[in-house]
């Protein structure tokens, strides 16, 4: 120990008493610090001059006129509600073609433009949807700067937000308007008629749902019933049980594989029956166009043979629709197919003379109307419905088919299951019958009413504010953000990452001015061992006056405001002990070579540490490699410090870190000494060169 500490007394000497020395040490002592300083500073708030990129925004829209007269224009009055904006520079552009040319020039980093038939689309907004066109065009120039491109990026998607937004709020401000509207046009009894109609259909609908549900709960006490009874036998009917089980699992996946066949088949089935329902459309319009009576016989007689297939299709698809199913859907697909079966029929008896030629056509529209508007759709929905009873049967096997060595509470469990569904289906009916139960009011009302007072009810009902609805509507999607471990400034999330970068950059500045060997000459006795602890000391020292001046100028000169200020310089004096350590052993071990490995393990640490980028989103090889090096570790720990503790998450990177001073430790005193002449050999003949 004392020629450890003499080692240690004259370095210290050495520098206090030459001033040329002393300077540089105390630039040693600054210079990873400013390392530090500048780059947290120049990534302090980036987001705070967003307003200086310029963003063009222009319109090739010329806007339409209301029912009520009145001229509008939704992008002219999007684009003015972007002016005085201060978190982007929007410039409105009067051409859409000179705005793009700005981008591709790079005048502007980014360009929207609102394309012809926008505010048509947000006022029809049902006709839009099946438009491939989008009604706006977003262009960016990547090249210019691809950072100013990702703002842009944000900045646009923000304007599509507020476009939808607009959408949603003229969309069903329109529909409720027009319910409003229709609402108003009920001064005839066949209207009331009508809506009492719709009423009922509604109601009929409900009704329906709420069986389906009586059903599904009906059954749950069944399968209740049979858990408790295999509980009750449980040691007799283990094997019996598993293999119940397991057939149901087996009955449940065959049944996912006859949706999946009963879909592919429908949806085939009902192509064909699209061509062939077009191929008598066309049939029947040739029909009308002939002149010839030899002609028509014949065009009439193919316009038969192509009905008969329409209906010899329809069949078709009625086989596919399993038989007895209670979802609404399926009795929804059935009850459709037999519509279309009687307008196929008509139109086939129509064209049983030729003469019928207008009467099939109508018979053949209302056929074409029913497959576009109602079977689909239906189809869709069976589809789904069969697809909801799967996912709610798995988890109750699941439950009931978990370990058979402790079954007992599994069955508790899917008995539990069961109930708490029973729970949810019961509330869902509650609001189900409580809706059906007012319907039933609104139709006993309005049945009972006569005249005016007949249509009061039903306007009523149908009111409302469309456009106060609209609003409402459009602020759904709005989101409420609460941060955890909140962070005030892009800056102070960066400065565990540049802070331990500093760290490391003044290790390897200490290694590339000071002698790592200790004079031989000048210490005869002196150990291998000695050695290398005498002279780490002064690199030791040296290192924590550049951690102490790092974290001081963070919190004092950068305004950085960390949760636990101690914490964080304790965090940095650890990371400064384990990598001063570490980088002068391995200097100290393979001499250039050493601080060649040095440069190069900062060069991977800067890459995938995880200190800017998710190791996440980073290279497969970064993910494999970087829990092997100590920057990880060092960042997370003042993070810990910065922005808030999480359990005893900072004294395991603490402990973590450790691991590298350690291994520096051996490195200097193990690894070292097999090398020790061949360093002195290299060094001798770089000497030699006289070049390094």
């Amino acid at each position: 120990m004392k020629n450890i500490f003499k080692i240690f007394g004259d370095d210290i000497k050495s520098i206090v008493t030459h001033f040329f020395v002393f300077v540089i040490i105390i630039a040693i002592g600054i210079l990873p610090a400013l390392y530090a300083w500048v780059n947290i500073y120049a990534n302090q708030d980036p987001y705070k001059n967003t307003g200086n990129i310029p963003f063009a925004v222009a319109s090739r829209d010329t806007g339409i006129e209301l029912e009520n007269g009145k001229y509008k224009n939704s992008a002219a009055e999007i684009a003015d509600s972007l002016k005085g904006s201060d978190s982007i520079d929007w410039k409105i552009i009067d051409s859409a073609d000179e705005a793009i040319a700005g981008v591709e020039s790079g005048k502007y980093y980014a360009a929207v433009i609102f394309e012809d038939g926008f505010t048509y689309d947000l006022y029809h907004f049902e006709e839009a949807i099946g438009i491939d066109e989008p009604p706006i065009t977003y262009y960016t120039n990547t090249k210019k700067n691809s950072v100013a491109a990702k703002i842009t990026d944000t900045a646009a998607s923000t304007l599509q937000q507020k476009i939808n937004a607009e959408y949603l709020q003229t969309g069903l401000s329109k529909f409720l308007g027009d319910a409003k509207k229709l609402s108003k046009e009920l001064d005839s009894e066949e209207a009331a008629d009508n809506a009492i109609k719709e009423l009922k259909e509604l109601r009929d609908s409900l009704a329906e749902y709420d069986k389906a549900i009586d059903g599904f709960t009906g059954k749950s006490q069944a399968v209740r019933d049979a858990l408790s009874s295999a509980e009750q036998d449980l040691q007799q009917k283990k094997s019996e049980g598993s293999e119940k089980i397991g057939a149901a699992k087996r009955e449940i996946e065959e049944t996912k594989t006859t949706i999946k066949t009963i879909k592919s088949d429908l949806d085939g089935q009902y192509a064909d029956l699209k061509k062939k329902t077009e191929a008598l459309e066309s049939a029947v319009a040739k029909l009308q166009n002939a002149s010839d009576d030899a002609e028509k016989e014949k065009l009439a007689k193919d316009a038969r043979e192509k009905a008969e297939r329409v209906l010899s299709k329809i069949e078709e698809m009625k086989l596919l629709i399993p038989k007895g199913s209670s979802m609404s859907g399926a009795r929804t697909v059935l009850d459709t197919l037999e519509l279309m079966t009687v307008r196929a029929e008509e139109a086939k008896n129509a064209l049983a003379d030729p003469s019928g030629a207008a009467e099939a056509m109508k018979a053949v529209e209302a056929l074409h109307s029913m497959r576009k508007d109602q079977l689909q759709s239906s189809i869709d929905t069976m589809i789904r419905n069969l697809k909801t009873v799967i996912k709610l049967i798995e988890p109750l096997l699941s439950s009931a088919g978990g370990a058979l060595d402790d079954i007992g509470p599994v069955f508790d469990a899917a008995g539990n299951t069961v109930g708490a569904m029973d729970v949810s289906l019961t509330e869902l009916q509650k609001i189900i019958r409580d809706s059906e139960s007012k319907l039933d009011d609104v139709i006993e009302k309005a049945e009972k009413a006569k005249g005016d007072d007949r249509l009061s009810v039903l306007m009523d009902f149908f009111g409302g504010d469309p456009d106060e609805y609209g609003e409402f509507f459009s602020t759904l999607v709005d989101v409420d953000v609460e941060a955890v471990y909140p962070v005030k400034r892009y800056g102070d999330a960066m400065t565990p990452f540049y802070s331990v970068l500093a760290i490391w950059v003044g290790g390897v500045m200490l290694v590339s001015l000071l002698k790592t060997n200790v004079n031989r000459k000048k210490y005869p006795k002196l150990t291998e061992a000695q050695g290398f602890f005498g002279r780490s000391l002064i690199f030791i020292l040296l290192g924590q006056v550049q951690a102490a001046v790092i974290v001081l100028g963070d919190i004092f000169l950068l305004g950085c405001n960390p949760v636990h200020p101690w914490l964080m310089w304790l965090a940095a004096a650890a990371a400064s002990l384990a990598f001063t350590m570490l980088i002068y052993a391995l200097t100290l071990s393979f001499g250039d070579i050493g601080k060649a490995i040095v440069v190069i393990i900062m060069v991977l640490q800067i890459a995938g540490s995880s200190g800017s980028f998710p190791i996440e989103i980073l290279p497969e090889i970064f993910g494999k490699i970087y829990r092997f090096f100590p920057f990880p570790y060092a960042i997370n720990a003042m993070r810990e410090a910065m922005f808030g503790t999480y359990g005893n998450e900072y004294a395991v990177y603490l402990a973590e870190l450790s691991v590298f001073l350690i291994a520096g430790i051996l490195i200097g005193l193990l690894v070292r000494r097999p090398f020790i002449g061949v360093n002195r050999f290299v060094t001798e003949k770089l000497e030699e060169t006289e070049v390094l």
